[in-house]
C-alpha cells in the first residue's frame, strides 16, 4: 500500500522541476511514464541488464531526452559490466552483447554447467578506454575533485596456529581431489573456513591496534556473520562498539551511525562488507581494518571510503589482514588483476586522439557485422574499420590495402601513450594493491 502511494506521488510530480525516487520504487511506476532528464546515481547497480532493477530503470532512461549515469565505480570487476551502461547512454549505437564481449571481454568456453561462454575476461582495454573518454565518460578522481587527507593501504600478514593450518590444508586437499562441480561447491566452504581460522589472529591484531592508538576510532569490516559474531565475543567484548549487518533495521542503522560519529566512547564500528559498504559516512574513524576480503575490488574501495570522504580531517590508514597459506592469498592476487583491468578500462585523462563519433560508429558497425573479432595477440582482423581502430586507439600506423584514398585520407599518427601522471594528493599505497 505504501509503495502504491509513493508511485502515485511520483506520477503526480512528473511535471515538477525534480522528482527523487529510489531504484526499488521504479518498478512500481506505471509503464510509459516519461521524464525529460534522468540522473541515475550509483549507476553500477544496474550493470546487469538481466536483473529486475535494470529492466525497470532502462525503459525510463530510454524515454528521456537526456540521461546522466553517475558512479564512482563504473567497472566493479570486469569490462562486461559496461555494456548495459553504454546501451543506456548510446542506444542503437553500442554493439550487441555478443559482439561487445567478443572484443572487450576475452571470451572463453565456460567450465560452469549451463553456461556456454565465460565473459569475465578483458581485452582491447586501451581501445575501450579511449572510446569511453571520446564519447560518454567524464572521469574525475577523488584526489582531483576534493581536498582530502592522505590515505594509505597496507597488507598485513597473519600467521595462523598449526591447528588452524591443519584444517586449511585438509580443505585444500579436498579441493585438489574434486572435479569442477565439487570444486565450485567447496569454494564457498573454503571462503568461510578461511574467515573462521583467522578469528583468533584478527582478534589479537584488533586488540593490539586499539591499545596502541588510544582515543582513535576504527572501522572493522568482515564478510561472514560468524566472523562478526566471533569478534563481538572476543576483542570487542570489553570495548564499546556498534554493528551494522544485513539484519540491522534502517532505523537502528541510522542510530548506530549517529552514535559512532558523535560519541567519543564508541570506538569501533563492526561492519558487514556487503551491508555497510555504501551510503553511510563514518568519518569519526581514521583507521579501517578488513578482517576478511571480498572478490569484488570496487566494493572494498567503497568500504574504505566510508572513512575517506568529505568531513575527514585526519590521514586514513587501511589494513587488509591476509592469512598466509589460505584462500586470502589467492583472493589477493585475483583482486590485483581485477583492479588492473578496471583501472585500464576507466582511467581518467584526455583521449590520446580525438576519435569522432563517426569513427567510433565505424568500428562498432564493423563489430555488429561480425567483422571486428580479435585475432591472436589482440589485433583486429577483417574490416578496414577494425584495422583503423589500431591507428585511432593505439597510435600504431597501419597500412590498409583494402581502403580507398578517397575514403581514408592520410592521418597523422597518434602520439604514444603517456605514463600515468604521479599522484598529487589523497593516496599512497604501502605493500598493497592499488585501488584507484
Amino acid at each position: 500500500m505504501k509503495t502504491n502511494k509513493q508511485a502515485a506521488a511520483v506520477v503526480a510530480g512528473a511535471g515538477r522541476l525534480a522528482v527523487i525516487l529510489s531504484y526499488d520504487l521504479v518498478s512500481s511506476l506505471p509503464s510509459g511514464l516519461r521524464f525529460p532528464f534522468v540522473v541515475a546515481d550509483e549507476a553500477h547497480t544496474i550493470k546487469n541488464g538481466e536483473t529486475n532493477r535494470a529492466a525497470a530503470v532502462m525503459p525510463l532512461i530510454a524515454r528521456a531526452r537526456r540521461c546522466v549515469l553517475a558512479t564512482g565505480t563504473p567497472v566493479l570487476q570486469r569490462p562486461v559490466e559496461l555494456h548495459t551502461l553504454l546501451s543506456c547512454l548510446m542506444p542503437g549505437d553500442v554493439p550487441g552483447f555478443e559482439e561487445f564481449t567478443q572484443r572487450y571481454c576475452d571470451p572463453k568456453p565456460s567450465r560452469i554447467p549451463g553456461v556456454r561462454v565465460d565473459n569475465t575476461g578483458a581485452s582491447c582495454l586501451p581501445e575501450l578506454n579511449h572510446i569511453l573518454l571520446s564519447t560518454v565518460m567524464v572521469r574525475r578522481l577523488k584526489e582531483d575533485a576534493l581536498e582530502l587527507p592522505e590515505k594509505t593501504r597496507a597488507a598485513v600478514p597473519l600467521a595462523l596456529p598449526p591447528s588452524e593450518m591443519t584444517r586449511v590444508e585438509a580443505m585444500k586437499a579436498r579441493i585438489a581431489a574434486a572435479d569442477d562441480e565439487e570444486r565450485r561447491a567447496l569454494s564457498a566452504a573454503y571462503f568461510a573456513l578461511t574467515g573462521r581460522t583467522k578469528v583468533r589472529a584478527v582478534s589479537e591484531h584488533i586488540a593490539a591496534l586499539l591499545a596502541r592508538h588510544r582515543g582513535e576510532k576504527v572501522l572493522v569490516f568482515a564478510h561472514h556473520e560468524a566472523v562478526l559474531d566471533a569478534l563481538v565475543a572476543g576483542p570487542l567484548s570489553s570495548v564499546r562498539h556498534m554493528r551494522i549487518d544485513g539484519k540491522v533495521s534502517s532505523s537502528l542503522r541510522d542510530k548506530n551511525i549517529h552514535t559512532f560519529q558523535t560519541d567519543p566512547g564508541c570506538r569501533v564500528a563492526l561492519l558487514s562488507i556487503t551491508a555497510a559498504g555504501v551510503g553511510i559516512t563514518l568519518t569519526a574513524a581514521s583507521r579501517v581494518v578488513f578482517a576478511e576480503l571480498n572478490w569484488t575490488p570496487g566494493l572494498l574501495r567503497q568500504c574504505e571510503d566510508r572513512a575517506h570522504r568529505i568531513g575527514q580531517t585526519k590521514p586514513v590508514h587501511v589494513q587488509y589482514l591476509i592469512a598466509a597459506g589460505t584462500l586470502d592469498e589467492v583472493m589477493w592476487k585475483v583482486l590485483e588483476n581485477k583492479l588492473r583491468v578496471s583501472v585500464a578500462a576507466t582511467q581518467a585523462g584526455e583521449a590520446r586522439t580525438a576519435a569522432s563519433a563517426a569513427e567510433v560508429e565505424e568500428l562498432w558497425a564493423a563489430m555488429r557485422a561480425g567483422r571486428g573479432k580479435r585475432a591472436a595477440g589482440g589485433e583486429a582482423e577483417g574490416a578496414p574499420a577494425a584495422r583503423q581502430a589500431r591507428r585511432l586507439f593505439t597510435g600504431e600506423e597501419v597500412v590498409d590495402l583494402t581502403s580507398s584514398p578517397e575514403r581514408d585520407a592520410p592521418r597523422r599518427a597518434a602520439p604514444p601513450p603517456q605514463p600515468p601522471r604521479p599522484r598529487t594528493s589523497g593516496e599512497t599505497v604501502a605493500d598493497a594493491i592499488e585501488l584507484d
